[in-house]
């Protein structure tokens, strides 16, 4: 738990409703900071077209695979696919196959898999995925079309719509003049509450 909701976790010990009111602002605003992040445009968003984290994962994995541990066996061709085979130097009899769409998918991501099961696990490339990449084995596949699209910036926006705006002007007096009066809810009566365990007292 971090202190971002601290005043509002107080609240809700007493007024849960009051609580969710004062909850509201602060969602408004994170939403509304994450749309402009989002849709922001400069000329640095072209060389980033991926999210923040889409971008700080790719810097990662790249930087610490060592293309030179590894051997890439064969790579083949189906209708849909490209398959390689992949293994390092000092375990030979270990092999992985790596399988990458020819064309990119959503977003135009390429993301594929490998029987590592590290991408399937993890939701990122693996090490045998980024090996491919940058001794170019595959033709047209870079480090931003082996990302998966759900690191991409169009998700990210997707995410975030620049239409919506959320609607934080909510208070007790709005919830009473747009609200309905509800008949069908009552206190519950004492007759529908279980009985107490143990010997009842002599004067109850």
């Amino acid at each position: 738990m971090n202190w971002a909701n601290d005043c509002v976790r107080r609240r809700t010990a007493t007024d849960a409703l009051n609580a969710a009111l004062c909850w509201l602002p602060k969602e408004t605003e994170r939403y509304e900071q994450s749309k402009l992040d989002a849709w922001k445009k400069n000329r640095f968003r072209i060389e980033k077209p991926l999210s923040p984290r889409g971008m700080s994962v790719m810097k990662d994995v790249f930087e610490h695979c060592d293309t030179a541990i590894y051997w890439i066996n064969n790579v083949t061709k189906t209708d849909t696919h490209h398959i390689a085979k992949i293994h390092k130097h000092s375990t030979p009899h270990r092999e992985y196959v790596v399988t990458v769409p020819k064309e990119g998918q959503i977003h135009g991501s390429r993301f594929g898999t490998c029987t590592c099961g590290f991408p399937r696990k993890e939701g990122i490339p693996c090490d045998h995925m980024v090996a491919i990449v940058k001794v170019g084995a595959i033709p047209m596949l870079n480090r931003v079309s082996i990302m998966p699209y759900w690191m991409t910036r169009e998700q990210w926006q997707l995410q975030f719509p620049s239409g919506i705006t959320c609607a934080s002007d909510i208070t007790l007096a709005t919830l009473k003049k747009n609200s309905a009066k509800a008949d069908h809810l009552r206190y519950c009566p004492e007759w529908t509450v279980g009985c107490k365990k143990g010997r009842p007292k002599k004067d109850k």
